[in-house]
């Protein structure tokens, strides 16, 4: 797995070249350019906001090598339950492309996702003294 920064458009909006696995014959990794948004709480008790979705950069040209892929929209929320928790909520709009994924493998997809809600979780405790946090 691969995780590049490729552009910061601007204090809140970055743009990644993620390379992972992918489930489709003839290759065996697959790519995505996503603009990375976040947005912070307007409000006490509002949610801390990333969005994600893939866009075409002229910097990041898709390869024979790798499969490109798309996000149409995804992200997650994060609320603030009590002062020790928060709730974090992913949201994906999912095409019947990303049906391999879910029936190919269960596990697999499971245990990416405890990796991804790891990852979260080790950033926010690192991050938790701070309140502007970049992407």
């Amino acid at each position: 797995r691969k995780f590049e920064l490729i552009q910061k458009v601007d204090e809140d909006d970055v743009i990644y070249h993620v390379i992972g696995p992918t489930h489709s014959k003839g290759s065996n990794f697959q790519d995505f350019v996503l603009l990375a948004s976040r947005r912070v709480p307007c409000a006490d008790g509002d949610p801390y906001l990333i969005a994600l979705r893939s866009v075409s950069l002229p910097a990041a040209p898709p390869t024979e090598d790798l499969v490109r892929s798309e996000v149409l929209c995804a992200g997650f929320t994060l609320w603030e339950e009590e002062d020790a928790q928060t709730r974090i909520t992913y949201y994906i709009q999912a095409t019947p492309g990303i049906l391999p994924y879910i029936t190919c493998n269960i596990t697999g997809l499971s245990a990416d996702l405890c990796k991804i809600i790891e990852a979260c979780h080790k950033f926010l405790e690192q991050n938790k003294d701070m309140t502007n946090v970049a992407l």
